[in-house]
């Protein structure tokens, strides 16, 4: 009840209350804006030449997505996690890879009607008024005095130690990767839209037993 605000003056109870509204309304306009630019950005394929790689249930599930948005003779990339996966895995087109990644991972940052910049800012400054006025530091400090690591400091030394070994073990893998497309002669540098489809080639050549 404390961490909530029992123990303030009703003035700031008045105002820790509005400041909850109004967090509340940003974090419905943040899962809007992203499900906006889920359901507005579609990597349409004419071409079937750019289907080389994909099995043949991701290609059925784009045939369907594009029947569905009126567009019966073409192929649809939607950009959700469960249409973006298999093309970012399967798919041979290097320029399609891109722009997929791109439409998938800029969601909310597109300097639009949906674009969430703001209101991740706005979010971030109540946050930290919020927690002055609960006699909190910082955010953080509210937001983990109820966990196990208790403070900012905890969690990030855990993390830290974790950290070093985690980038060495992707710089391994990506080396990897770039070794298998310098040996297929690719003459690329291995690219965040190039990192599933040159795991599974590397996957399937370790591992595929």
């Amino acid at each position: 009840f404390v961490r909530q605000g029992a123990k303030l003056s009703q003035a700031d109870k008045d105002r820790l209350s509005k400041i909850n509204q109004r967090l509340a309304s940003l974090f419905t306009d943040f899962s809007q804006n992203v499900l906006a630019d889920e359901q507005g950005y579609v990597t349409w394929i004419e071409d079937q030449a750019d289907l080389a790689g994909l099995p043949t249930s991701v290609v059925a599930g784009m045939a369907a997505a594009a029947k569905e948005k009126g567009k019966p003779k073409q192929w649809a990339v939607t950009n959700t996690r469960s249409s973006v996966d298999p093309f970012l895995t399967y798919a041979e087109n290097r320029s399609l890879r891109e722009q997929v990644w791109h439409n998938f991972y800029n969601r909310g940052d597109n300097g639009d009607q949906h674009d969430n910049n703001a209101t991740i800012s706005e979010i971030l400054k109540l946050r930290a008024v919020r927690a002055k006025l609960l006699g909190y530091e910082t955010h953080a400090h509210w937001r983990l005095e109820p966990q196990m690591a208790k403070k900012p400091a905890a969690a990030m030394e855990l993390m830290l130690k974790v950290w070093p070994k985690a980038v060495a073990r992707v710089a391994e893998e990506v080396a990897d990767m770039q070794e298998l497309a310098d040996q297929g002669g690719d003459k690329i540098t291995i690219e965040p839209w190039d990192y599933r489809f040159y795991a599974e080639k590397v996957r399937k050549l370790k591992y595929d037993l």
